[in-house]
C-alpha cells in the first residue's frame, strides 16, 4: 500500500548563535527533494491571521539517501 500522507513537521529549532534550523517531521523526509526556499515563516499558527512573515532564500545541509531523517539541521545563509 503507498504512503498517500505526505510528512508533517511537528517541531522547529531556530539557533542564531549557531545560525541553524532544525526541523522535526512525523515521518522520514527524502534530502533528495528537501528545498528550503520553499519554507515561509510565520508569527502565528494560522497563516490568515499572522502579520510578518519571511521566505527562506536557501540553507546548507547533507543531501542524499544516507541522511533522509525526521529531523533535518541546515545552516542558514
Amino acid at each position: 500500500m503507498p504512503d498517500e500522507v505526505g510528512p508533517v513537521l511537528v517541531g522547529a529549532l531556530l539557533d542564531l548563535t549557531r545560525e541553524t534550523l532544525q526541523l522535526t517531521f512525523s515521518e522520514t523526509i527524502r534530502t533528495s527533494a528537501f528545498r528550503p526556499e520553499e519554507i515561509t515563516i510565520l508569527n502565528h499558527y494560522n497563516s490568515s491571521v499572522a502579520t510578518s512573515m519571511y521566505q527562506l532564500t536557501g540553507g546548507n545541509f547533507d543531501r542524499g539517501p544516507s541522511f533522509d531523517s525526521t529531523i533535518i539541521e541546515f545552516d542558514l545563509f
